[in-house]
């Protein structure tokens, strides 16, 4: 672990007397202020920035181990603008990347752990049983089913407040039957991670959905874990393969009434299409 200390606002007089105390206690200090001060040590790393700045802050926090704060507008200047950015805006800007910061190391160190590394060679090769060994000791929470129940996978049919043109629709639910859904992956977290992406599956038929796939209990074969706290499926799979057939609301409700007149007309073209590929539909 580091023991790098951020100083903000190191080059005032307090940061000054802090930075040298730090120093003392043999703590590696890095400074970061709009100016830098004439009698920084050698050895004191200066990042010159604004608080205001996001970017800036962000890579001044990047590696530190503990961060004083000391940059700060007082009442006096009597500029009510500058007082709120600096003091308020600021400080939000530190909070977000020192959050951000510490986020990064934590990935780093689970993800350079045994049981990661194992669980992600397990998936790269298709061992469903080290798999299954694997990913407990890795994300809490994950309940394995043997036997699913149907699932559902909705899909997005609106594009900017507009339904998606039908033709678009049917691609998309032709790659799903014959390529298979594409598991997702942009987090450490369970069916989230980029190295361990898993397919999400709903355990009922969202009533604001009106267009999505349904996989017959039993159909999706891979291991299939729950979620403990939100009751989600995960398929983990670089792809899901599996029947399904596609689920259509005969009615739809939303804020918009236009929305809602056009829906009958979009869905009855929508089925006939369906139909026409060879794709089973079914009213949800």
């Amino acid at each position: 672990m580091s023991d790098l200390c951020l100083v903000t606002g190191g080059s005032g007089y307090f940061g000054c007397l802090l930075r040298d105390r730090l120093l003392e206690r043999g703590r590696r200090v890095r400074v970061f202020d709009m100016v830098d001060a004439d009698d920084r040590p050698r050895e004191v790393e200066f990042v010159r920035g604004d608080i205001r700045d996001e970017a800036a802050v962000r890579a001044a926090c990047e590696g530190a181990d503990a961060i004083y704060h000391n940059v700060a507008q007082v009442p006096v200047a009597k500029d009510r603008q500058l007082f709120w950015s600096v003091n308020y805006g600021g400080t939000e800007n530190l909070l977000g990347a020192a959050l951000a910061a510490r986020v990064q190391g934590l990935l780093s160190a689970v993800r350079a752990a045994a049981e990661y590394r194992a669980a992600v060679a397990a998936y790269a090769t298709g061992d469903v049983a080290a798999l299954a060994a694997a990913l407990p000791a890795i994300f809490a929470g994950l309940e394995p089913v043997p036997r699913a129940p149907d699932l559902f996978y909705p899909l997005a049919w609106r594009r900017r407040g507009e339904p998606r043109p039908v033709a678009e629709i049917v691609a998309e639910v032709k790659r799903c039957r014959d390529e298979g859904v594409v598991a997702e992956g942009d987090d450490l977290a369970p069916g989230a991670d980029p190295e361990l992406p898993a397919v999400l599956l709903l355990g009922a038929a969202p009533p604001d959905e009106p267009v999505m796939l349904r996989f017959p209990s039993g159909a999706c074969g891979e291991p299939v874990y729950r979620l403990a706290d939100t009751g989600e499926f995960l398929v983990y799979a670089p792809r899901l393969r599996a029947p399904f057939t596609v689920l259509l609301r005969p009615t739809f409700e939303t804020e918009d009434d236009e929305d809602t007149g056009a829906y009958p007309a979009w869905r009855a073209a929508l089925a006939v299409a369906l139909g026409a590929a060879n794709v089973p539909v079914e009213e949800a």
